[in-house]
């Protein structure tokens, strides 16, 4: 019996998410079309960054505080997010983590990996940024350098 091989990736790109953006998000992707399923991994596992809420660092996967306020508030404060669709000024606190299938834009938690399957005639791009408050976006640092793969 032979086994399946894993088809590679038609596209793999490196992007670094600053914790303060010039937006509140990172472009990590502009076009994502013609793309049936993407990964998100985090490059380095031991990468922090520093959140608002005080001088502790946290990883991807954020702090054990709850993202109440935050832009995905499903998420911790300090994890890495990310959204389908809209630009990097979106504010997607009052959205209150409430996101109907096939309505853009669709934000999601990824910590230190994500993937999913994406409709063929998705056409738009793929944004990250750490999960806090919009107002407390000037007081983060760091950053956290991904991995984008895209398959076809």
């Amino acid at each position: 019996m032979g086994t399946t091989p894993v088809p590679a990736p038609n596209k793999v790109i490196e992007v670094t998410v600053r914790a303060k953006p010039l937006g509140l998000w990172t472009c990590a992707l502009a076009t994502v079309a013609g793309v049936k399923r993407i990964i998100v991994s985090v490059v380095d596992e031991n990468s922090r960054w520093q959140c608002a809420s005080g001088p502790q660092l946290c990883g991807p996967g954020g702090t054990r505080q709850p993202g109440t306020g935050c832009l995905y508030p499903k998420a911790p404060l300090g994890a890495l997010i990310g959204k389908l669709g809209g630009s990097d000024a979106d504010d997607t606190t009052a959205d209150n983590g409430q996101y109907a299938a096939g309505v853009y834009p669709v934000v999601f938690a990824v910590g230190s990996f994500w993937t999913t399957e994406i409709a063929t005639d998705f056409k738009s791009a793929l944004f990250l940024t750490m999960n806090d408050q919009v107002a407390r976006f000037e007081m983060h640092d760091g950053s956290i350098g991904v991995k984008i793969e895209t398959y076809s």
